[in-house]
């Protein structure tokens, strides 16, 4: 047992070092990036996008004031996270689900009493006190969680893309120009391989398509198996699949990120009827959805058509449905199952 427990704190020392010397060079970023104050050149909607050397995705920035002890830069991802967190929508249900649904890393500069107590330990074991000036300091929205203290690979992300960002504020300065929002430009920052240089650019505002992540089923699975045998659906030929959350965090434990559960829903697209309901955690997405969706199977036979609306439903079914011959379609509106959610309160 001793040998276990000496692993353990080994492990732990060491995890601790590394995201210390993360933290301090990160602080330091943070620091340099204060004194150029770009929250009072670049307002909100002016967008700052940075593809990182191996050209697999598009980070996007945003600068935002609120009063003169609170400030910050908020680190979007992906294009997708960039919309969800800069565009207006129509009702407080889409606002509330897209802020559910976004990825965002946050670095804030406040006065200490708004800081995490997370991150006030770590900035104890650093020695590290800012006394009566701005904090700062970075958390991390995931996909369907609250804010939390990024550690390990989180960690590194923000510090590569912060550094980027600086490096976007230098060339600023040099050249003194600033995109204008009003004109659609955007600030770019990106790598040619061919010149082996990096480029900070005054580019039209663009957003790169968004690529699907289709979820392939084996064909010899024993879901696939299983399903294949079943027979066609006499009573219901079109099914509903959709999927909301409820909009009040839980925690399972104390010490835990607080999460927004998910409902999953299969429905009766011609009567209006519940087939199956199934709750789950953000991560657990997948094996819920695939669960609601068989169990309705297994009671009702195979439908002629699957319906969804959201893009997330269609990666994941896609591939599944073509193997058992549903006719998987993509629509607006999902009449039944959004009643569902709505009874469920979910958003």
């Amino acid at each position: 047992m001793s040998n276990k427990i000496d692993v353990r704190k080994a492990a732990l020392k060491d995890k601790h070092r590394k995201e210390n010397a993360l933290w301090r060079v990160l602080l330091a970023c943070l620091s340099d990036i204060a004194k150029m104050e770009p929250w009072d050149k670049l307002t909100h909607e002016i967008p700052l996008a940075y593809i990182p050397k191996s050209d697999d995705q598009m980070i996007f920035f945003s600068c935002v004031r609120e009063s003169e002890h609170s400030m910050g830069i908020f680190i979007y991802p992906t294009p997708r996270d960039y919309q969800y967190g800069t565009l207006a929508q129509e009702n407080d249900r889409e606002e509330a689900r897209q802020f559910i649904e976004m990825e965002c890393f946050t670095a804030a500069f406040t006065t200490k009493d708004e800081v995490p107590e997370e991150v006030l330990r770590v900035y104890q074991r650093l020695a590290v006190d800012f006394g009566d000036g701005l904090w700062p300091w970075v958390s991390h929205k995931r996909y369907g969680y609250l804010d939390e203290t990024p550690h390990a690979d989180d960690l590194a992300f923000a510090l590569d893309a912060l550094g980027n960002f600086h490096m976007q504020l230098c060339a600023l300065k040099e050249t003194n120009a600033v995109p204008d929002y009003d004109k659609g430009e955007m600030l770019l920052r990106y790598y040619s391989p061919e010149d082996d240089l990096w480029y900070n650019v005054i580019a039209p505002f663009a957003l790169p398509p968004e690529v699907s992540s289709a979820f392939i089923t084996l064909k010899d699975s024993p879901l696939i198996l299983e399903l294949s045998q079943l027979p066609a659906s006499t009573d219901i030929p079109r099914m509903e699949l959709d999927y909301g959350w409820l909009d009040e965090p839980v925690q399972d434990k104390a010490n835990d990120v607080p999460y927004f559960p998910m409902h999953l829903v299969v429905s009766d697209r011609l009567n209006d009827q519940q087939l199956s309901l199934y709750h789950c955690r953000p991560e657990d997405f997948i094996g819920c959805a695939l669960t609601a969706l068989a169990d309705a199977l297994r009671k009702h036979g195979l439908p002629e058509t699957l319906y969804v609306c959201r893009d997330e439903s269609y990666d994941l079914l896609e591939d599944l449905t073509r193997k058992l011959g549903i006719h998987l379609k993509r629509v607006k509106h999902l009449p039944a199952a959004e009643r569902v959610l709505r009874s469920l309160d979910a958003v």
